[in-house]
């Protein structure tokens, strides 16, 4: 069987099947989930060192796809200092394939890659209830990576109907969209207060608004707190839709029969609309918050001036992920009604390299970027 399988990097023309491949692999539950992204994606050239790869396997004969994962590289701070950082992402196999001989297929071309020598080790996310993902990854079994527990990350989603009045939360400050000319301090609070976290991302003018790195983000995403004229907290509501989205492939029966009667209720249910099968399922990521001295009453104006704006752009659900106890995901999950999905971080190194990542790093607090797990 091993050698009707290769695992190499993607091609452009294997779009398609990929997309068929996250489709068949689908997330099962009351409503049957699909994330999906565009793949495979490379960085340009001018984005260098940072780096993003697609490994695809596939039958040598027909050279159908059976399973797709990511390798890339991002600048974060480590220690407060800028870094390249792996991630390992999007890691699927078809059912019949869920077995040790594919999966070392492709760790041994994963291996081969990182011989490039571009980053030290990997960050990597896994639900929490993806039982059989974390029996087979992360046992730390012969041949295949080593995962060193990191964090738990809890994702809230929030139905942004159910907001709160902005000005009963803070005192003495202004809110406001950025625009183009608040940028350089917009970058400035976000250098300065991510130094404070672990894993948290690098930002420069060039980057920021990349199209290949932040596709469809805008300087009026962001929400600005203000203390006078200086920045104290920001956050952008970010529509990744243009190239990462959630869509609706199924309903279980019972779910799919009273659909269209619960939809006019919907508001009154407190619920979100549930949209046809095959359709799209709108949401906005609270991405890139930096709050100064995590003060939570500050959080907690921005997160209801977020929410305030996703609702006028028509988006019922805003998806905003932390570390599991921190300030900002316990104010979260004690004053919102929220559906939670809780997920395991992990250091991800090579043996053959005897790294170990958790000894390299102090205790900030993870500042991990949601919407780029």
């Amino acid at each position: 069987m091993v050698s009707a399988l290769q695992y190499e990097l993607a091609r452009p023309d294997d779009a398609v099947s990929i997309q068929a491949l996250l489709r068949q692999t689908a997330m099962e539950g009351r409503i049957k989930l699909s994330f999906e992204s565009q793949l495979p994606h490379e960085y340009p050239e001018e984005l260098s060192p940072k780096f993003s790869q697609t490994l695809v396997g596939r039958e040598k004969k027909s050279a159908q796809i059976w399973g797709v994962s990511t390798r890339s590289g991002y600048e974060m701070f480590v220690n407060g200092e800028p870094a390249l950082i792996g991630y390992v992402g999007l890691l699927r196999v078809a059912p019949a394939y869920q077995h040790g001989i594919p999966l070392k297929l492709g760790i041994r071309l994963f291996k081969q890659l990182h011989q490039d020598g571009r980053v030290p080790y990997y960050l990597t996310s896994i639900m929490a209830d993806n039982k059989p993902a974390i029996r087979m990854l992360a046992a730390n079994r012969p041949g295949f990576l080593t995962y060193t527990p990191y964090a738990r990350l809890v994702t809230h989603t929030i139905l942004s109907r159910k907001t709160r009045p902005v000005s009963l939360l803070a005192r003495n400050v202004s809110l406001r969209s950025a625009t183009a000319g608040d940028i350089p301090g917009l970058i400035a609070h976000l250098t300065h207060w991510g130094q404070a976290k672990q894993f948290s991302p690098v930002w420069d003018q060039h980057t920021l608004f990349h199209p290949d790195l932040t596709p469809g983000l805008q300087a009026e995403d962001f929400i600005l707190a203000l203390q006078g004229d200086e920045i104290v907290a920001c956050a952008a509501v970010w529509d990744q839709h243009l190239h990462r989205k959630i869509l609706v492939l199924d309903y279980e029966t019972k779910l799919k029969r009273v659909r269209r009667l619960l939809n006019p209720f919907s508001r009154l249910l407190g619920q979100p609309k549930l949209p046809p099968a095959g359709s799209e399922l709108p949401h906005a990521i609270l991405s890139m918050v930096a709050v100064k001295n995590d003060d939570t009453r500050l959080f907690q104006t921005l997160l209801a001036a977020a929410l305030d704006q996703t609702k006028r752009r028509g988006i019922d659900l805003l998806m905003a992920g932390f570390p599991k106890h921190s300030r900002f995901e316990t104010l979260i999950r004690e004053n919102y009604r929220t559906q939670q999905s809780p997920s395991l971080i992990y250091l991800v190194s090579i043996p053959e390299d005897n790294i170990k990542p958790l000894e390299k790093i102090d205790d900030r607090e993870p500042g991990l970027e949601i919407a780029f797990l």
